[in-house]
Formats: C-alpha cells, structure tokens, sequence
C-alpha cells in the first residue's frame, strides 16, 4: 500500500502569513471556511480531501499538524439520554448500541469507520480529521457529513475537540463530545491506512492536482481575508473608543 506521507505547506506566503492563530475559535473557523471551499469541488463526505488541504493551509500559518484516521459514533440526544460515563464505554460499545439505533422514541445513531475492511474503490470505511499534537486537538472539518436534522442531528461544518493527546492518537482512549443535544465519540484508528489510494489524497498531478491547488489557494485567500476583517473591526472599535474618551 505504500507508506503514508505527512502533507506540507504548499503555495506560496501570503503577506498574512506570519500571523498566529492561537484560540481554539479561530481554528474552528479556518476548518469552517476549509470546508466552506472544499464542497465547492468535492463530494459531502470527502472526509479525506477536507483534511488534506486543511493541513495544508494550517501548515502555511506555522501550525503543524497530522493527518488522523479515526471511527466517529454520533448519537441523537435521544440515544444518547441513558449514556452515562462516556470515556469509560468499551470501544465496541458504538456497535452493540448502533444495532438500537431505530428504537422507538426516536433514537438514532450514526456511525463512520465501525465496519469491515472495505476496498477503497467501494467506499474507504473510516474518517479522517487533523490532529494538532501540540495543542492536544483534533480538527475535523467534515463532520457536516454525519448531519441528520430529521432525526434531530445537526453538526457544524467543523468541530474542534481538545484532550486529544498521544493516548488518544494510539487508539488507547476514545474523545468524546457533545454539540446541540448530540453526542459524539472519536477513535483513532491509527492502522486504518486504506485513505492513501484515494483520489482525493493522492493529488500529485492531473485534474486532482489543480483542484487541490484552486481549492487550497481559495481557503488561503479566504482565511486572509476574515483576518483582515476582524483586525479592521478591532481598529474601528479601539478608534470609537478613543474618541469617546474625554479631550
């Protein structure tokens, strides 16, 4: 299969650059706007394709990060109202629970990566998110996908999760989370590595690679321009201040 390669910043520095992006919000909003430029050339659950170029751009701000295969459990809060102690659950406990998922009382589950092994060209059985070892987060700017507002499921275009560390990342512990009434539960699943044959991750040329390149240089470019107009609200706030200061 191949050994698997750690994305890299791509194009060239914007003048914006050099700016940090500290806060966990400000994260959540370069995954948003990732996204945001993603679905305009891939598919909804281009998981793969999402974290790629979301590494990319996080790289080209000095913030490094890994790609991250991991499983995602998502449960209505309907499902989820007896689930006590979440990061006790054993990990096969998404499965046992997921065989209710059509309860009555409107319990339902949502599941990413619990199955068997499933050759890529049949659809890569598994999820992939940006983890930031550093800062102890995982990024996941696809999550949108799992969305199911008819069973009350409504989830972010992208949500970051802290208390990700290396236990975590070795699939020893689960990372869990809750988001407008649902619950969510992360596994890394580190050997999952069948995401390499995909399209969306192998862009070296062809097609592929101009639209990771259109789709990576647009993100940049938005990023760039949501900076600019939050420091520009930041000067006209500190100018309304000053002027209401007395003479």
């Amino acid at each position: 299969m191949g050994s698997v390669k750690n994305i890299s910043a791509p194009p060239q520095r914007a003048p914006l650059a050099e700016k940090r992006f500290e806060s966990a919000e400000e994260l959540q909003r370069i995954g948003h706007i990732v996204r945001e430029a993603v679905l305009q050339c891939y598919r909804p659950d281009s998981c793969v394709g999402s974290t790629r170029i979301l590494i990319a751009v996080l790289a080209h701000y000095d913030i490094r990060s890994v790609q991250l295969p991991v499983q995602v459990a998502v449960y209505n809060a309907a499902f989820s109202l007896g689930v006590k102690r979440l990061r006790q659950l054993p990990r096969e406990d998404p499965l046992s629970r997921a065989r209710i998922k059509r309860r009555k009382g409107g319990a339902r589950a949502i599941l990413i990566g619990y199955g068997s092994d499933v050759p890529f060209h049949a659809g890569w059985d598994g999820h992939l998110v940006a983890w930031v070892p550093n800062r102890k987060i995982i990024i996941d700017a696809s999550i949108d996908q799992a969305s199911r507002p008819q069973h009350s499921i409504n989830l972010p275009r992208c949500l970051v999760l802290d208390g990700a560390d290396s236990r975590f990342a070795k699939g020893s512990l689960p990372l869990c989370a809750e988001h407008d009434g649902s619950v969510l539960r992360y596994d890394a699943a580190p050997n999952n590595l069948a995401y390499i044959e995909s399209p969306d991750w192998n862009t070296q040329s062809g097609r592929r690679h101009e639209i990771f390149m259109d789709t990576l240089e647009r993100s940049i470019a938005a990023v760039n321009d949501c900076y600019e107009d939050r420091q520009a609200r930041h000067q006209d706030d500190e100018s309304d201040l000053i002027s209401s200061l007395p003479q």
